[in-house]
């Protein structure tokens, strides 16, 4: 299973947990599973527990999930402090002592197994889910196949689907709905290395629009690696936030 890191002013970290390298098949045919449960809001390193668990053979329209990768984003440790504006919700379904949420909101499954009804998914496909709020952070779970998506996944790593629904969609959102832009024309954005921030510079590379990018200033080697990766993904103009202040910048 892989945790993977976004900070939103850096680039993402991928870190990969040895939590669960094999399927834990019991005598009876139920997965083991894992999952990150909090009872109430609160810090992290507070709230957090690591609960074990049993989940079924599915039947009817029931899908088993493998949890390929799953990232963490800054909104997903505002769930568990309870400082964002949606939550996963607190319940029992996994044998918890108390009423408990999973965190994490996108995530890359592989399916493991298909009830008799299900007719959209089957084994082996790769899946995420369909809205927010699943709770994504554990190497198994079950649900309806109305709660996830079917990926093409040819020529894709399982980090790519893990990460498309918040950052890409942003960034798309962000260039198409406040106003319209043509091929030619020029956006500038701060934070330009943050997950959202790279997809941008990709989309509008896509659509021949033109980029001024602001990052962060680093020193030396540091910053002129940021800057040229940053071209290489695309962008017209990288600055810093110190060049950007600077007497003439406008004309230039």
């Amino acid at each position: 299973t892989r945790i993977m890191a976004h900070h939103p002013k850096t680039s993402p970290i991928t870190t990969t947990l040895p939590l669960d390298p094999q399927r834990h098949i019991s005598a009876y045919g139920y997965t083991q599973a894992k999952a990150l449960v909090y009872p109430k809001h609160g810090s992290p390193a507070d709230v957090l527990n690591l609960h074990t668990h049993s989940i079924s053979p599915p039947h009817s329209n029931l899908i088993t999930l493998r949890t390929l990768a799953a990232p963490l984003n800054p909104s997903d440790i505002n769930q568990i402090q309870g400082t964002y504006p949606t939550a996963p919700p607190f319940t029992q379904d996994l044998g918890t002592a108390q009423p408990s949420a999973v965190p994490g909101n996108e995530a890359c499954f592989e399916v493991l197994s298909a009830g008799s009804g299900c007719t959209n998914v089957t084994k082996g496909d790769w899946v995420i889910p369909r809205r927010t709020g699943l709770g994504t952070w554990r190497t198994y779970l079950q649900v309806t196949e109305d709660k996830v998506m079917k990926i093409n996944r040819e020529g894709l790593t399982a980090e790519q689907v893990a990460t498309v629904s918040v950052n890409p969609v942003t960034a798309y959102r962000m260039l198409t709905n406040f106003t319209t832009l043509k091929e030619g024309d020029w956006f500038i954005q701060n934070g330009a290395n943050s997950g959202v921030g790279r997809a941008a510079i990709q989309l509008g590379k896509m659509w021949g629009l033109k980029s001024i990018c602001v990052v962060r200033e680093r020193e030396g080697a540091e910053g002129e690696a940021l800057r040229k990766e940053m071209q290489e993904l695309g962008a017209t103009v990288v600055v810093n936030d110190e060049e950007i202040m600077e007497k003439g910048f406008g004309e230039r």
